[in-house]
């Protein structure tokens, strides 16, 4: 019988740490150092495996967008490949898309990549759908942007948001990490910015993973209900057209993607 699941480019497995940005989905403009930009030509890759000992046939990987907006997402379906992966063997998978222009002020998504195959052995822990959000825009330094928290529990709930990793000579501020939000409450509008505390930093880039987590009001019963991830960069020069970096003297910082689980944490960007 066959087993499929993404595997990352990087060898990681699936899914990953954190599981909202998957490293078994890429760009062509992330391969090259650049940002995706709508209504420019890309491309999206993924990476399958099939760890069962029988050969999977006609299997179909399918590739969709998801923007995120204040008005009710609409999903994109791109399209799907068919393809043969034999036993123990790791197929990647490609489409060419073009990014939605999206409404002003609106420029985040999520790329979502689904494995479908009727005769797969395991499906849980999200083993047959990888996600990976992107930012549909340049952003300038520093790395400011803004998001929306929204309680999606069926009651009063305590919303918290933890920052997952911390690195040194660089410096990331919430504007609050923990509040009350009722069944009807409109969603929470969260700021950040990302800097670098030493010139130059030890690390030249460094992504931040913040999660969102929610419990029943009055419990510290807290699930996680999705998160955002972004990249900083630093360093000097001049920039492309469509590449993440923008000269600011010395110092270059720049939003590489924010992520959500649609459906689960919502936001509206405002770079």
């Amino acid at each position: 019988m066959a087993d499929l699941t993404f595997l990352g480019f990087d060898g990681s497995a699936h899914p990953s740490d954190p599981w909202y940005y998957s490293h078994a989905v890429e760009t062509e403009s992330e391969r090259n150092g650049r940002n995706i930009r709508s209504g420019v030509a890309d491309h999206i890759y993924a990476r399958i495996h099939n760890n069962g000992p029988g050969n999977a046939q006609r299997v179909r990987i399918s590739f969709g967008f998801y923007p995120f907006t204040a008005s009710i997402p609409t999903f994109y379906d791109l399209g799907s490949q068919i393809v043969d992966i034999a036993s123990d063997e790791t197929r990647e998978v490609s489409i060419a898309w073009t990014p939605p222009d999206l409404p002003p002020g609106e420029i985040h998504g999520c790329i979502l990549v689904t494995i479908d195959y009727g005769y797969d052995t395991h499906f849980a822990n999200r083993s047959n759908a990888a996600q990976k959000n992107v930012n549909v825009h340049d952003t300038s330094s520093p790395a400011n942007f803004s998001f929306r928290v929204e309680n999606t529990l069926p009651a009063k709930a305590t919303i918290r948001l933890r920052v997952e990793n911390q690195l040194p000579d660089w410096d990331i501020k919430l504007s609050e990490n923990r509040f009350v939000s009722d069944v009807h409450d409109c969603a929470r509008l969260i700021h950040a910015v990302v800097t670098p505390t030493a010139s130059p930093p030890k690390l030249r880039e460094a992504v931040f993973f913040v999660t969102a987590q929610a419990a029943p009001f009055g419990t510290e019963d807290f699930v996680d209900i999705g998160g955002v991830a972004l990249k900083a960069r630093y360093g000097g020069g001049i920039a492309l057209d469509e590449d993440f970096r923008m000269w600011v003297g010395a110092i270059l910082a720049v939003l590489l993607a924010v992520v959500v689980m649609l459906g689960i944490f919502r936001f509206r960007s405002r770079s």
